[in-house]
């Protein structure tokens, strides 16, 4: 896969940039609803008051484990060396990668770091533009939480959706690293995967279910 263009909104009569793919922050949802589902049976098969209220408990109980286990293995971070990578946009890719920023915090802090002249790779010209359109081409942000239809995906900052960007195209990634953050992920759809089945059903249904 080639890698993506690097938009210089400054450069002098730039082309209109191409619009960002879609972003969809919710993974592996068939399989997700089909977890729901085996969940909902499972309360459905209770008999007893005291069963479900203590099935309930349980599912209440795992949801906050899997919120701090998802956490936990967040605050352990990949350490990813800038030097490592081989163009601006490597560099751009490894600054987003496992961010919980919104757009317009992470845009700052990447544009702070490239302006530094530290880096592997010198910015030309950086620009907060320049650098909000390579996030959004280079990027997506994912919801790994409590899926939220009226959050606004890239600037929410509810805790409970445990936001995350990462690089649409691994090869930007150095190889030292990319097995790293690919089980990172793998680990974080399967939190995901069992907190959609829990958080799923709605809480008068669980009520219903415990009555």
């Amino acid at each position: 896969m080639m890698e993506p263009m690097l938009i210089d909104l400054d450069a002098e009569l730039p082309p209109p940039p191409p619009p960002p793919p879609p972003q969809d922050p919710k993974p592996n949802r068939p399989r997700s609803v089909s977890s729901r589902k085996k969940v909902t049976a499972m309360l459905q098969n209770l008999k007893t008051a005291e069963e479900k209220q203590a099935f309930v408990d349980s599912l209440e109980k795992e949801l906050n484990a899997l919120f701090s286990y998802y956490r936990e293995v967040m605050d352990q971070k990949v350490g990813i060396g800038l030097g490592e990578c081989g163009s601006r946009n490597a560099v751009v890719a490894a600054l987003m990668e496992e961010s919980e920023l919104p757009l317009s915090k992470l845009v700052d802090e990447i544009h702070d770091k490239l302006k530094d002249g530290d880096n592997a790779v010198e910015a030309e010209q950086v620009t907060h533009a320049s650098v909000k359109s390579s996030v959004l081409i280079l990027g997506q942000r994912m919801m790994y939480g409590v899926a939220n239809a009226n959050a606004d995906i890239l600037e929410d900052q509810s805790e409970s959706c445990l936001w995350c960007w990462e690089t649409r195209d691994m090869k930007l990634i150095p190889k030292s690293v990319r097995g790293q953050l690919a089980v990172r992920r793998t680990c974080r759809k399967r939190i995901h995967e069992r907190i959609t089945a829990i958080s799923g059903i709605d809480k008068l249904e669980w009520l219903h279910f415990a009555s």
